[in-house]
């Protein structure tokens, strides 16, 4: 046993990232966030799973987190745990190229209010079966649906509901549908190059809810918010499938006790009270003006952006029926508060 755990330790030693190491048979797994340790998603929400599933599973399985972008980042995280450099990461779905088109229902633009009932709703379809084609090589832990989004500009515009001739981020393909249907232009950041972007003045604006606002400190380059509730995205904590079904038993189920509905309602209502939270900041701080659409610009919107939903339908086979189902568990979901 000794030699096991020095082998573990030399190991650790030599590579940035830890593959699974079984010391007095515990499963230790490492835990990918892909942002800095202070940020609100580490402190607020995945920290305190690891530490409930770290507590629940005393002798059973421990996870060890590793934050930042050392080990892996946006472009690499799916690869990195399929090939077992860590074993539990977080991501946006939709950064995961072309794998993930029905879980992508949910980026759709004006389908959901409340994020802990759409997460909800997610991981209810996901249970469903209907997303079994896209989860062949994972486990999805929990599933969630981050807040609507809105627009976040450097410069005022003409009237709240003319984007026109404006250059904006957008970190999807349907977001950038909908900015180019709105009659501005889209440009592909990552949320990590936004600041950088409008600071440099290379893009007017970028769309995404107030979440992104404390650990990007978009504020300090963005003074006019449009609300507009144009969508989220989809968002999850996963394992490889081979490697989830090759833990002793115990240990699946100490981390399927804390997984699961509710572990996706609290991660949908992280998403909800962060953004709420940084739309209040900014409704008191000096310099920037929040507009709310009319119900009649909100319409004039909805119409000017159904060819979304026309063009994921033509590319995405069985869209429709995945929609359809989306929306039955989201007012399934709804009526249950």
């Amino acid at each position: 046993m000794l030699r096991l755990k020095t082998f573990c330790a030399a190991a650790a030693l030599m590579m940035s990232a830890i593959a699974p190491c079984f010391a007095d048979d515990v499963p230790e797994l490492t835990f990918a966030t892909i942002s800095p340790g202070d940020r609100p998603l580490n402190m607020r929400m995945l920290h305190p799973w690891v530490e409930r599933v770290n507590e629940a599973g005393k002798g059973i399985v421990h996870i060890t987190v590793r934050d930042g972008v050392t080990v892996a980042n946006y472009n690499n995280i799916y690869d990195r745990v399929l090939d077992n450099v860590v074993q539990i990461a977080f991501t946006i779905t939709g950064s995961v190229g072309g794998k993930f088109a029905l879980s992508n229902v949910v980026e759709l633009p004006m389908l959901y209010e409340h994020p802990d009932e759409a997460s909800v709703a997610y991981w209810r379809l996901y249970k469903s079966g209907a997303l079994d084609s896209e989860y062949t090589e994972i486990v999805p832990l929990f599933l969630g649906t981050l807040s609507n989004g809105g627009f976040h500009l450097s410069r005022t515009p003409s009237a709240p509901d003319d984007i026109r001739g404006f250059k904006i981020a957008a970190s999807t393909r349907i977001i950038s549908q909908i900015i180019e249907l709105l009659g501005a232009t889209p440009n592909f950041f990552q949320q990590n190059d936004m600041y950088t972007a409008l600071q440099r003045k290379v893009i007017d604006g970028t769309y995404g809810g107030w979440t992104s606002f404390a650990p990007f400190k978009l504020g300090e380059v963005t003074n006019y918010h449009i609300e507009a509730k144009m969508g989220g995205a989809a968002a999850m904590v996963f394992m490889a499938r081979k490697t989830f079904e090759g833990l002793p038993p115990a240990a699946r189920k100490v981390i399927e006790d804390n997984s699961g509905e509710g572990a996706s309602r609290a991660f949908g209502t992280y998403w909800m009270t962060l953004d709420n939270e940084g739309r209040e900041q900014f409704k008191h701080t000096a310099g920037h003006t929040i507009v709310d659409l009319t119900p009649e610009q909100l319409q004039a919107w909805r119409t000017k952006i159904q060819p979304v939903y026309a063009q994921w339908f033509k590319e995405t086979p069985k869209g429709e029926e995945t929609l359809a189902a989306y929306r039955k568990l989201l007012a399934e979901v709804g009526k249950e508060h």
